[in-house]
């Protein structure tokens, strides 16, 4: 993979629609994530039922693994960004930076990662790809073409 593409959207149903446009286009699911910071009170119980699958019709279409958080709340995890919030269900911290430090070993700055959590915290949807270089100006317009900001390219090799 060449760049990592990060985009921020407004809600869930706007990063569903770009991570079905994604696959559309032949992304291969296994290189895109999403971090969705709130999730309605039936999708809670769904994930302690253990029904992950239906939490988000462009997460169900990505493998999911749900992280309720104390002091967070609900975090569904999915693709690459997965594997840098091992650790993340720690101890709350003073001003529980966890959400900030596990977007930090994903690769942001520690400004961007804390400008991410924040918006994730609010509510927002963090929809991650890796693209290979020829795929990058296609990640970047299906993303801001459903609502997607705060995009940020990150090279990964």
């Amino acid at each position: 993979m060449a760049k990592s593409i990060i985009g921020l959207f407004p809600s869930q149903d706007h990063a569903d629609r770009a991570v079905r446009d994604l696959l559309e286009h032949n992304i291969p699911s296994d290189r895109i994530g999403m971090i969705i910071g709130k999730v309605d009170q039936e999708n809670v119980e769904e994930v302690r039922g253990g029904d992950a699958a239906t939490l988000a019709a462009g997460a169900a279409l990505i493998p999911v693994a749900p992280v309720i958080i104390p002091g967070i709340g609900l975090i569904i995890l999915a693709g690459p960004m997965a594997t840098a919030f091992k650790g993340i269900t720690g101890e709350e911290d003073e001003e529980d930076m966890r959400l900030q430090r596990a977007l930090m070993n994903a690769g942001l700055l520690e400004e961007h990662a804390r400008e991410y959590a924040n918006d994730i915290h609010l509510g927002r949807t963090l929809v991650a790809v890796d693209a290979d270089d020829d795929e990058t100006d296609t990640v970047a317009e299906i993303l801001h073409k459903h609502g997607g900001s705060k995009l940020m390219f990150r090279r990964t090799s």
